[in-house]
């Protein structure tokens, strides 16, 4: 992972603790709307920062959540909200989307509710972890 993508994950990982740390009660935190962590804006500026075209980015920011949340670095609620984010990112510019992105996106998305009757895993073990893990080792380099 590079630098630019390293950093950019550490901004939003902040920006979302500060949202989510905020002095409302939960019970009326969850009537508010959640807003993206990044501006259209600030995305074209990391394109521009990291050298990368916008599919790049999006595939590496994608991938990044991904391995954060396989190695148990980044929690799932910060994962599913960055994935949310580029999925609208995503479709705002190219609305064709990247493979990559998709399925991370998918493996999120398929963690935020359950499916059927059987409550006795969550979805996130039951369907975001396998999908998540099957992605990275895919991707990564057997030593």
């Amino acid at each position: 992972m590079s630098d630019v993508i390293r950093e950019i994950i550490v901004r939003l990982r902040s920006k979302h603790a500060n949202e989510m740390s905020s002095p409302l009660p939960s019970a009326e935190r969850q009537f508010e709307p959640i807003k993206s962590l990044y501006s259209q804006a600030e995305f074209v500026g990391w394109t521009v920062e990291g050298g990368l075209s916008a599919t790049e980015l999006l595939n590496e920011l994608g991938f990044a959540i991904a391995v954060g949340f396989y190695r148990n670095e980044l929690d799932f609620d910060f994962c599913d909200r960055v994935a949310n984010d580029l999925f609208a990112t995503m479709n705002s510019l190219d609305p064709g989307g990247t493979d990559l992105l998709m399925s991370i996106f998918l493996a999120f998305d398929s963690g935020e509710y359950y499916h059927d009757e059987d409550h006795s895993i969550h979805p996130v073990d039951r369907f975001t972890r396998p999908r998540i893990a099957e992605i990275v080792e895919e991707r990564t380099p057997k030593v």
